[in-house]
């Protein structure tokens, strides 16, 4: 079994640290928000203690979750094993989760310039060169497998 890692993958991974680091897009922006509000019931003289408590509350929340939302989002590792590869996200690796294979054949993987294109599940990943140290690689394995339509038989090349 082969293995591929981003570039922003770590072997050593906290659970909590990487996803804040997700977490910190959606937090600033959230930040700028209440701060806004803040001022606005400043400017009015309105009370400050529970508008403030329960702000920071939805602030804190909406920000994890939206930081979950990037993490599972954001693909890390890429591994293949014979016939068949997977796509492993952030949150799942810091769960220790998702170790589902697919067939390389329904990837239908397709390059343009210096991105792969690969189907999974329902949706299109992008595997860019700048990203992934072993880019070259990928395309290889990716291609690796063709399917004979004749007989419906996968064969390797």
């Amino acid at each position: 079994m082969f293995a591929y890692h981003h570039k922003n993958h770590s072997s050593s991974f906290n659970t909590f640290g990487m996803l804040q680091e997700y977490a910190l897009q959606p937090l600033l922006i959230l930040l700028a928000l209440y701060c806004c509000m803040i001022i606005y019931l400043m400017a009015w003289h309105l009370q400050l203690l529970w508008y403030g408590i329960i702000g920071g509350i939805i602030l804190g929340l909406l920000s994890n979750f939206f930081g979950n939302v990037n993490a599972r989002a954001s693909y890390l590792e890429i591994g293949f094993n014979e016939n068949h590869f997977y796509l492993r996200s952030a949150y799942d690796i810091a769960y220790k989760q998702n170790l589902k294979f697919y067939p390389i054949a329904y990837a239908n993987a397709t390059i343009e310039r210096d991105t792969i294109y690969l189907n999974y599940i329902d949706h299109t990943i992008r595997i860019r060169r700048e990203e992934w140290p072993q880019w070259h690689e990928i395309w290889q394995r990716l291609n690796e497998v063709t399917i004979n339509t004749a007989d419906g038989n996968i064969s390797r090349t």
